[in-house]
């Protein structure tokens, strides 16, 4: 099982539609496909498609109001197979994380009965009801939280011991710069993308060689960061991506190998290998 985030494609519309219609009327009211349908076309950025295996299984949105500072997570659903997985929760949080992001004041979601069962675990809680909304026999629920609630959020829905990793957020000025550089010439791949709306600034991430990072053109952040990265085979590394002329590597104090490249905004990446492991021929990145 691989499940995946990944930016909403116009391509995906129908699969999208083809699911939504398998929670029809149970989670959704008939004429809400054709709601959907609307949304895609005009907030397709700031949606996502989940997939498991490569297939998509559902989708999820999300929007923030500057101006209110209220944000929201939008048109949220599954396949009916891919249903108590946990694959929806995984989505919810990752909605979160973006949303966070911004000055916050406050979460919302507008759901039915149905589904405020799940919201209130994640940590929601219900400030208006009213009968039949949706359609007859499907309320509206609209549930609300405050930024806080969230800040030990995988703690709440984990009662075993874990590790949370850490992901730099690095700034960029220009997609199309941050794109050649990072996947193109660092052979990066883009696992996501989301704009709260069409001339939004850009929330990315990449990742490659075990490593993943963030990448935002918003003013919040600044340049100049540096990520320090610990690295197996980096002679191999430096070989593969061209970096002969560019990086040479160098003994740290610390008893690395460590090459330096600096991204065009000015943010610094160390790649560190421990020296003894740099000395074995048939290290591999």
């Amino acid at each position: 099982m691989s499940f995946s985030i990944n930016a909403y494609r116009p391509e995906d519309k129908q699969s999208l539609l083809q699911i939504f219609r398998r929670n029809i009327p149970a989670y959704f009211a008939p004429h809400e496909q054709w709601e959907f349908s609307d949304y895609l076309e005009r907030e397709g950025s700031t949606y996502f498609t989940l997939r498991d295996d490569g297939r998509i299984i559902g989708g999820v949105g999300t929007h923030f109001d500057p101006i209110s500072r209220k944000a929201s997570i939008t048109w949220i659903f599954l396949h009916p197979d891919a249903k108590g997985k946990g694959f929806a929760a995984h989505a919810v949080r990752h909605c979160l994380r973006l949303l966070l992001q911004h000055s916050v004041a406050v979460i919302e979601v507008r759901t039915s009965q149905f589904a405020s069962r799940f919201f209130e675990q994640m940590g929601f809680s219900l400030v208006h009801a009213e009968k039949d909304y949706w359609s007859p026999g499907l309320d509206l629920y609209q549930m609300q939280a405050q930024p806080e609630a969230f800040r030990d959020l995988t703690m709440k829905t984990n009662t075993t011991p874990f590790a949370l990793s850490a992901i730099p957020t690095l700034r960029i000025y220009d997609y199309d710069t941050a794109v050649a550089f990072y996947c193109s010439r660092l052979q990066f791949r883009i696992d996501w993308e989301h704009r709260f709306g069409p001339d939004a600034p850009v929330y990315m991430q990449v990742s490659g060689y075990g490593a993943r990072l963030h990448l935002s053109a918003s003013e919040r952040f600044s340049a100049g960061a540096i990520v320090f990265m610990e690295t197996s085979g980096l002679e191999v590394l430096r070989n593969s991506l061209k970096l002969a002329k560019l990086a040479e590597p160098e003994q740290t104090a610390w008893g690395t190998i460590q090459i330096e490249l600096e991204d065009p905004f000015g943010n610094l990446l160390r790649f560190n290998e421990q020296a003894e492991r740099a000395a074995t021929p048939d290290s591999t990145p």
